[in-house]
């Protein structure tokens, strides 16, 4: 499992930061070990109350604002209530370090924890990602370190070759492009500025050197409502899978449109399906009747634009052109 950075970053923040009622069950939860049959029960009422921040502080103005939550006093709460301290807690605040909690918003837009404290609505729903290492072997202690090999794809594409040189093939044999994706996807420091990086990145995991391909299936699992759901994946339905308020699309598309590009230049079979039975197009369709515009298919549309244009001046068929 992917470790995530989650609790020291929360802990760097005042301890007055306001949660909401869902951002308190998140971090609960992901400290639950997952069992398709937990009915997850919530957090006691009395701990709630001795963390809840008077109403005269909340941001939102309503008649009756919605509970917060001092995040330091939350904190400091679940880390008491893991198991040791209390032995019937099923709480384990280390279960955090492998989670990545998500919240949907009212118009189906979905977040990262922190990127979620900024929004100025509450969350409707959240779920929590487990995403598996991208490596499918467990590390040699003899091999040089993966992580240099991770944080070149993400900081110097250029490098990233000399880093997996250093790697034992059979371990980079079993990288997973596309859980590496998941994994970069849920970190909230990845901007709409950085997809060009990730784009170059996808396009030297596919070369003929490192020969990890774009079609392949990544797989994950979500703990939602009491239910775990296994996940399957390409790289293309989590691209498609994006709407237009994502901060992936915040302020400029160029990166996205470099994301979408490299996936078709590369040869994305947007028609596999992922554990849905949904292919990368549906996925995006979906996106589209939900938020009424779609920025995966308006790139298609844009790209076979301009394909057709390409085509039709390559042949002389310049009136046809002219009209497109």
């Amino acid at each position: 499992m992917l470790q995530n950075d989650l609790l020291p970053r929360l802990a760097a923040m005042p301890a007055d930061t306001p949660l909401s009622a869902a951002h308190v069950a998140a971090l609960h939860h992901a400290g639950l070990a997952p069992d398709p049959l937990s009915t997850l029960k919530g957090v006691p009422a009395d701990r709630l109350d001795a963390w809840r921040l008077p109403a005269e502080t909340h941001t939102v103005h309503a008649a009756e604002p919605p509970p917060r939550y001092r995040l330091g006093a939350v904190l400091a709460g679940l880390a008491d209530a893991a198991p040791g301290v209390h032995s019937d807690s099923p709480y384990d605040a280390a279960r955090l370090q492998t989670a990545f909690p998500l919240f949907t918003y009212a118009d189906g837009a979905e977040d990262d924890f922190l990127t979620s404290l900024r929004h100025a609505e509450d969350p409707v729903d959240f779920r929590i990602l487990r995403i598996p290492a991208p490596f499918d072997l467990p590390e040699d202690p003899q091999a040089p370190d993966t992580q240099a090999f991770l944080d070149a794809l993400r900081r110097d594409p250029d490098a990233a070759v000399a880093a997996a040189q250093r790697l034992p093939a059979r371990l980079l044999e079993t990288f997973n492009p596309a859980n590496w994706l998941l994994a970069e996807m849920a970190r909230p420091t990845l901007q709409a500025a950085h997809l060009h990086q990730v784009a170059e990145s996808i396009s030297l995991l596919s070369d003929d050197d490192l020969g990890q391909g774009v079609n392949a299936y990544g797989h994950a699992e979500t703990l939602q409502g009491g239910l775990v759901t296994r996940l399957s994946f390409t790289m293309s339905h989590l691209v498609a899978g994006l709407t237009q308020s994502s901060r992936f699309l915040d302020g400029s598309s160029s990166g996205y449109a470099a994301l979408v590009t490299t996936l078709i230049k590369l040869g994305a079979d947007f028609a596999l399906d992922n554990h849905a039975g949904q292919n990368a197009m549906q996925v995006a369709e979906a996106v589209r009747h939900r938020h009424v515009s779609s920025p995966f298919l308006n790139l298609i549309d844009k790209f076979l634009l301009v394909q057709q244009l390409d085509d039709m001046l390559l042949h002389g068929d310049d009136e046809n052109a002219d009209k497109i």
